[in-house]
C-alpha cells in the first residue's frame, strides 16, 4: 500500500499519540473510559484499535477500523470515521491539559481558593490559604514559579480581605505590591539572560526593555541580591555578557551546585545548557581542556536524570556527549554509555541514533568498515534524520567514512546529496549553508588531489582549506591532505 494512499489513517491524531509513553497511553484509555468525560463508546474502541500501533502509528487502514466499528456489511462512510477521530482528538487534548493541571498543585488549589471566595466560604479559604502558604514555603523549590504564587497569595488574600471588611486597615495591599515587585525582578532578570542566550544562538538583538539600567543597578544595593536565584541569574547574565573572564563561569558554576535544589529539572536543564555552551564558546577558540568540562557537566546531567525531554532521552544530548567522549578519548566509558542507555529514546529514533553514534564511535577508532556499515543501517522516511544537525552530521561522518574506505562512486553521490539538502533546506542560516558548501567543494579537490588530478589554482589545497572561510570540518580536510602529502612524498 503507498504512503500516501488515502486508506491510511494520518493527521494530528496520531501525531499527539506518537508522543505518549506506554504509561500515558494507559491512562489515557482509563480517562476517556469515564462517563463524566466520555460516554461515547465508539470513541473508546477507536483508541482502543489504534493503539495496536503505538509508538509508530504506521499503516492503519481506515477501512479496516472502520468494519470493526460498524461491523463489515456497513458501507463506509468517511464523514463517520472523521467525526470520531476528531472527538478522539479532543479528548486528548483535554487529556494533555489535565496531566498539566494535575502536576501543578498550586494551579489547583489556586482554583479552590477562588472558588471558596466566590461562595463566601471564609472560614474554608482560611484554612486553605493557611495549608498551601505551609505547602509553598515547605517545599525546597525557590524558583520562578515560587515567586509568582507568592505574589497570587498575596492578591488572592488582599480580595479575600476587601470581600470580608473593605474598612479595616491591614497589610494586605502592601503585601501585593511587595511581592509584586520581587517577582517582577526575577522575571526581568529571567527573560534577560534567556534573550542573551538567543542572541549568540540566532545573532539577533534584542532590546531588553524599560528601566533594565536601572533595575540591573538597584538590584546590587537590594536585599533581594542575596536572594539564591537571583544572584543565579546575575551570575548566568555575566557569563553571557563577558564570556572572557573566566571567573564568571567558574562563579556561576559554584553558585549552581550550591543551589540545583531552588529549581525544577527544566530550569536545571537550562542553566547546564549556559553552562555547556560557555564550554563549547571556549573550545572553539582553542581552549581544549573545556571539552573535558563540558562532558563533565553532561556527566552530571546523566547522574541527575536530566537527560530527557518529556519521558525520552534526547538525541541531541545523546549525540553530543558521544562527540565530546571520543574528543577526550574516554572509550571506555562512552562504549558502555552507548550500550547501557540507547533504548532510553523514543523508539522511533532509537535505533537510528544508536547507528550513527556506534559508528561515530567506530570511526573514531579507525574501524571504517563497521561504521559504513552502521551508516547504511540507518533508515529514514521522512525528509529529515531527528532534525538538521543530526541529518547534517550523519551525512558528514558518512562522506568522511567512504573517503576513508575509498568508496568513491558512494563518496560522491554522498556529497551531491548533502548539496541538493543544503539547496533545498530553507531553514539554513547562509553562514551555515557557505560553511557546509565550502567543505563539499575541498573535498571535491581533495578527491581529485588522491587521484593525482591537481587543479590549476593560485592556491594549492592546503592554502584553500586554510583560507576559507567559513568551513566545516577544516581540521579533517587539513589532516587527508597531510595523508596525502606524506603518501606522495
Amino acid at each position: 500500500m503507498k504512503k500516501n494512499s488515502p486508506d491510511i489513517l494520518k493527521g494530528k491524531l496520531l501525531e499527539l499519540l506518537k508522543t505518549f509513553s506506554n504509561k500515558e497511553l494507559k491512562r489515557l484509555e482509563s480517562y476517556i473510559m469515564a462517563p463524566f468525560i466520555n460516554t461515547n463508546k465508539k470513541i473508546i474502541q477507536v483508541l482502543q484499535y489504534i493503539k495496536a500501533y503505538h509508538p509508530s502509528y504506521k499503516e492503519i487502514n481506515k477501512l479496516k477500523l472502520y468494519k470493526k466499528l460498524f461491523g463489515a456489511t456497513t458501507p463506509y462512510q468517511d464523514s463517520r470515521l472523521r467525526v470520531l477521530i476528531s472527538s478522539l482528538s479532543r479528548l486528548v487534548e483535554q487529556f494533555m491539559a489535565y496531566q498539566k493541571y494535575e502536576q501543578d498543585p498550586y494551579r489547583k488549589q489556586s482554583f479552590l481558593l477562588d472558588s471558596l471566595i466566590d461562595r463566601h466560604l471564609f472560614k474554608y479559604y482560611d484554612q486553605q490559604f493557611d495549608s498551601t502558604q505551609k505547602e509553598l514555603q515547605k517545599s525546597s523549590l525557590r524558583n520562578i514559579d515560587y515567586y509568582y504564587w507568592q505574589f497570587w497569595l498575596a492578591e488572592s488574600n488582599h480580595r479575600h480581605v476587601v470581600l470580608q471588611d473593605n474598612r479595616s486597615s491591614d497589610d494586605s495591599l502592601q503585601k501585593i505590591m511587595d511581592q509584586l515587585d520581587r517577582y517582577y525582578v526575577v522575571e526581568k532578570l529571567h527573560y534577560h539572560w534567556l534573550a542573551l542566550n538567543r542572541q549568540r544562538v540566532v545573532q539577533q538583538e534584542y532590546n531588553q526593555g524599560f528601566f533594565w539600567a536601572e533595575i540591573n543597578q538597584l538590584i546590587q544595593v537590594s536585599p533581594l541580591a542575596d536572594e539564591a536565584l537571583i544572584r543565579l541569574y546575575r551570575q548566568m547574565i555575566d557569563v553571557l555578557e563577558e564570556p572572557e573572564k573566566e571567573e564568571h563561569f567558574i562563579g556561576l558554576r559554584k553558585v549552581f551546585e550550591h543551589n540545583k535544589d531552588i529549581l525544577t529539572a527544566d530550569e536545571q536543564q537550562q542553566v547546564y545548557a549556559v553552562l555547556i555552551n560557555y564550554c563549547r564558546w571556549q573550545s572553539s577558540r582553542g581552549e581544549s581542556k573545556y571539552m573535558l568540562v563540558a562532558l563533565d557537566l553532561y556527566k552530571k546531567m546523566f547522574e541527575g536524570g536530566l537527560l530527557h525531554v518529556g519521558s525520552y532521552i534526547s538525541p541531541q544530548h545523546f549525540k553530543n556527549i558521544v562527540f565530546l567522549a571520543l574528543q577526550v578519548d574516554d572509550l571506555d566509558w562512552v562504549g558502555k554509555f552507548l550500550e547501557n542507555n540507547w533504548k532510553g529514546m523514543h523508539p522511533n529514533h532509537a535505533n537510528n541514533v544508536y547507528a550513527y553514534n556506534k559508528a561515530a564511535l567506530y570511526f573514531h577508532q579507525e574501524k571504517f568498515d563497521e561504521a559504513a556499515d552502521l551508516l547504511r543501517q540507518i533508515q529514514f522516511s521522512d525528509f529529515e534524520f531527528i532534525d538538521f544537525y543530526y541529518h547534517i552530521d550523519y551525512k558528514i561522518l558518512l562522506i568522511k567514512t567512504y573517503y576513508n574506505t575509498n568508496e568513491e562512486s558512494p563518496l560522491i553521490a554522498a556529497l551531491e546529496a548533502l548539496r541538493i539538502y543544503l539547496m533545498r533546506h530553507k531553514g539554513i542560516a547562509t553562514n551555515q549553508r557557505t560553511a557546509y558548501l565550502n567543505f563539499i567543494k575541498l573535498t571535491k579537490r581533495l578527491i581529485n588531489e588522491k587521484r593525482g588530478k591537481k587543479r590549476q589554482s593560485k592556491d594549492n589545497l592546503e592554502d584553500a582549506i586554510r583560507k576559507t572561510e567559513p568551513l566545516f570540518q577544516r581540521h579533517w580536510l587539513l589532516d587527508k591532505y597531510n595523508e596525502l602529502a606524506v603518501s606522495n612524498g
